[in-house]
């Protein structure tokens, strides 16, 4: 005759043998988008195009830090950059206000919240005629992180808000500002590993050269 085992039973043999199905493996540790409030400046110096892969673009004005242009960021953006500027065909705004024009931008620094290494953007800006109460040629710049650009720490970085107030001073020098009320951008901060009886793991990225 056939015996079934009681519900008692069949209680105890599941508490002494758990179902190894009942739970499923512990979620991989998922790596946080974080946004950055962006707060600081830019100041830089321009030349009449040296750098070739500016002049083969046409474009009129560049900075490269290895040459003693380009930009040099202090704030939540702590580096330097190199850019190529050029005045955009249409030129003069509809109503003109002001000069378009087009640049391309790579920096290679830090992003404070995020981490180290680079990315390029690009910007479209408009000058306005001189200002002799301010004394500088005012513009407003909105610029975009070229998505699939970020190297290191920087990798996935994305732009958010991007309109900056910039100017051009009577020595010719530049610089822009960074309103954190409206300039972000998104990253995910690096994720730090611990070696095998060692410290973390250090960013070992090799930032490229610039502009």
């Amino acid at each position: 005759m056939k015996r079934f085992l009681g519900p008692a039973l069949l209680l105890c043999l599941a508490t002494m043998f758990p179902v190894a199905t009942a739970y499923g493996a512990p979620a991989a540790k998922k790596q946080t988008a974080v946004v950055v409030q962006i707060s600081g400046r830019l100041d830089a110096t321009t030349d009449v195009v040296t750098d070739p892969r500016c002049a083969g673009q046409l474009y009129q004005f560049s900075g490269t830090p290895e040459n003693g242009t380009g930009a040099i960021y202090k704030g939540t953006l702590d580096g330097v950059g190199g850019f190529c500027t050029q005045a955009k065909l249409a030129l003069v705004e509809p109503d003109a206000s002001g000069v378009d024009y087009h640049e391309e931008h790579t920096y290679v620094g830090t992003v404070q919240g995020c981490g180290t290494g680079t990315f390029r953007y690009t910007l479209d800006g408009v000058g306005y005629p001189y200002d002799a109460d301010k004394g500088y040629i005012p513009a407003d710049e909105y610029w975009s992180i070229v998505e699939g650009t970020g190297t290191g720490d920087l990798a996935g970085i994305r732009s958010g808000l991007n309109h900056r107030t910039a100017g051009v001073n009577t020595d010719g020098t530049v610089f822009a500002v960074f309103d954190p009320a409206t300039n972000s951008l998104t990253c995910i901060p690096a994720q730090r590993h611990s070696r095998s009886g060692g410290g973390p793991v250090k960013s070992a990225s090799t930032l490229p050269r610039t502009l």
